[in-house]
């Protein structure tokens, strides 16, 4: 058996990876699905009662090639639910195609890693598998408005749980993060002293400027609302039940960006 060189996890290595495939499946709209990609490729997704194990992946060696099966866990629906179980899976799958792509050449079973190879390699390579996961389930594409980046939002429109959600977010590239900001709209917040707001006698008088940033309108207000399709945001002095006030869509309560 091959023994890799992984000194540290190889991020880019697995976002290249990621993109591929990505490509090949057309650049798809979340939730994306990666069952085309292992047919496409004659591989199979066997899902089966696995206990305690997520997922694994075993290459079977033909004289005309390699073939790799990934087992994804059915999940246990009497713990959780059966939305997490199918999210779950969906990472899970993502996390497997990974070890194949950037793995598959060292090992015939991925369940091998902590046991066949040095600790720091194996964890180098969870590691690098998990960050392809997210980055082919939550790629940049996908990062279009601000309510992009709460956790909640990004993990129902990817169809992944809360944590790779949140870990994503966390390690969003700045420049994006930055963009999206800059794309929410302030443009009805008001700039106001507390008593002027006392004196102002219709809503229009309160709207009298654009806020100078995100940060101020965050530092200013006890509660922060979003809408979700015109990135207006709304707070406790400007919102009405909890519909947007210009185009009436649901907005979106926000605990920090």
């Amino acid at each position: 058996m091959l023994t890799p060189q992984i000194l540290s996890p190889r991020f880019q290595y697995a976002k290249i990876a990621a993109q591929s495939v990505l490509v090949e499946l057309g650049n798809p709209e979340p939730p994306i699905d990666l069952h085309p990609y292992f047919k496409k490729r004659g591989w199979i997704v066997s899902y089966e009662d696995m206990g305690d194990v997520d997922g694994m992946t075993v290459k079977v060696l033909r004289p005309g090639g390699v073939r790799f099966v990934a087992y994804i866990s059915t999940g246990d629906t009497s713990v959780y639910g059966g939305e997490i179980i199918r999210r779950r899976q969906r990472f899970t799958l993502g996390h497997e195609l990974g070890h194949i792509l950037m793995h598959g050449k060292y090992l015939l079973d991925s369940e091998q890693i902590p046991f066949a190879l040095p600790s720091h390699v194996a964890a180098n390579m969870e590691v690098e598998a998990h960050w392809f996961s997210s980055m082919v389930l939550m790629p940049n594409y996908v990062f279009r408005g601000i309510t992009d980046l709460l956790p909640e939002q990004l993990a129902d429109r990817c169809g992944v749980n809360l944590t790779p959600a949140r870990k994503r977010l966390r390690n969003l590239s700045p420049s994006i993060r930055e963009s999206l900001i800059q794309s929410a709209r302030l443009d009805r917040w008001p700039k106001y002293d507390d008593e002027d707001y006392e004196r102002c006698e219709y809503i229009r008088d309160r709207r009298l400027d654009t806020w100078d940033s995100f940060e101020q309108a965050f530092s200013r207000s006890k509660m922060v609302y979003i809408c979700p399709s015109c990135s207006l945001i709304h707070t406790e002095r400007i919102i009405f039940g909890r519909l947007c006030i210009e185009c009436h869509t649901p907005i979106v309560k926000v605990s920090g960006i």
